[in-house]
């Protein structure tokens, strides 16, 4: 599945920046690549959405409230398509960039230790052995503001949906006519030295709790306004009790002189990965329990 994401988002990319590319119905090489890309998660979710209307096992996540969602004048529920675009998006839209924002957060740990060690003792002394949860989360303050500033330096969505001038504007001397296109980038406001103090530094206490006079739209991961990211809670909630549970029970180290670039597209993806070694904690309170 993993491989025919990224075959897709490549393909999509490649569609965006090439406006003269050949329509996907002819059967060029790169097209019939992101047919069977399509096709291989189509399929896939498919599956899984089939197999969970025949099973009679009672189930408490995401996928449960699609399948039981009616509409509110017909009484119906989705069609098999309906699930399956609706599943898709979020595979894509709610994991991906998770995935992408919590690579980078390993990056800067690994080239920031003291924070790393920071978070630690956070979870030894607020969780123990306990598994971080939804309940648990607002006890791993640290954890919440390292996770905020990876997401200041490497956004994921590195840029919002493009806005439409309602009426001719000037920006900075540049003119700006009516109906023009304006994309918003994140990464470039998140790292702005007239509202961020040592922009390119990574430092967790710059979201402390504190009030602090900044932009309200310097700060842009999951957008603003009323096109906010939709999923932003839910993103905040998985990225930081998945950061906590790894380093409840794993050593993370970097590899050294690995190249580290960013690859710019849908999402602000690393170019090469970010490559780690892992080493199981010792489980000290079944040791002595």
């Amino acid at each position: 599945m993993g491989k025919a994401f990224r075959t897709a988002l490549a393909y999509v990319y490649f569609r965006l920046t090439s406006p003269l590319a050949a329509p996907v119905w002819l059967p060029t090489p790169r097209n019939l690549k992101f047919r069977q890309a399509k096709q291989t998660l189509n399929r896939i979710v498919l599956d899984i959405i089939q197999s969970r209307r025949h099973d009679r096992t009672e189930h408490y996540d995401l996928l449960s409230i699609l399948l039981t969602a009616q509409d509110a004048e017909t009484q119906t529920g989705m069609s098999d398509r309906q699930l399956q675009d609706e599943v898709i998006t979020l595979i894509n839209a709610g994991h991906e960039t998770t995935a992408t924002a919590l690579a980078w957060t390993w990056y800067v740990l690994g080239t920031h230790p003291h924070i790393l060690t920071r978070i630690e003792d956070e979870i030894n002394t607020e969780l123990g052995a306990e598994a971080p949860s939804f309940e648990t989360l607002p006890r791993l303050e640290y954890t919440g503001r390292v996770f905020d500033e990876s997401l200041r330096l490497y956004p994921p969505g590195i840029g919002l949906a493009p806005r439409m001038a309602l009426e001719r504007d000037e920006l900075q001397g540049f003119a700006i006519p009516k109906g023009a296109i304006i994309n918003i980038n994140s990464y470039f406001t998140s790292r702005h030295r007239q509202y961020w103090d040592n922009a390119e530094q990574f430092d967790p206490d710059r979201f402390l709790p504190d009030p602090v006079n900044r932009h309200k739209y310097a700060y842009l991961p999951f957008g603003a306004g009323p096109h906010v990211c939709i999923g932003k809670n839910f993103a905040l909630m998985e990225a930081k009790t998945i950061l906590a549970a790894i380093i409840q029970k794993f050593n993370i180290s970097l590899v050294p002189n690995q190249p580290i670039e960013i690859d710019p597209r849908f999402t602000l993806r690393p170019k090469y990965g970010i490559k780690v070694t892992i080493h199981k904690k010792i489980d000290r309170y079944a040791a002595t329990g």
